[in-house]
């Protein structure tokens, strides 16, 4: 049970950590877009699959990611209606940023 009140308050943190960041944007799914989209190039197409809807209800979520510069977006090879999303060293330092205040709020809870 005690690993389910970690997890409970580890995504408790990412969520107030996210919310400072992205005031206007929904801070969870910036986050798992990113962390869906680091380890390489994906469509839009893929990453609403991932989060279980429509393309059309992860458009507002990638059109925050490229505003923010966390995400940039790139002609898909082939077929000129595509795109492809692919993270930036921003979005990366992002991800970075994330993992040390987690660490930081594990080491204050102890």
């Amino acid at each position: 049970m005690q690993t389910v009140e970690q997890l409970k308050i580890g995504i408790s943190h990412v969520v107030t950590w996210a919310q400072k960041r992205y005031e206007l944007h929904d801070p969870v799914k910036i986050i798992h877009s990113l962390l869906i989209i680091r380890d390489g190039e994906i469509t839009p197409t893929k990453l609403a699959e991932a989060f279980g809807c429509s393309p059309s209800a992860v458009t507002g979520t990638v059109d925050a990611l490229e505003k923010l510069h966390l995400v940039a977006r790139s002609p898909y090879p082939g077929d000129r209606r595509k795109q492809l999303l692919a993270i930036t060293r921003s979005g990366r330092d992002e991800l970075d940023s994330l993992a040390e205040y987690l660490v930081e709020q594990a080491a204050e809870s102890k």
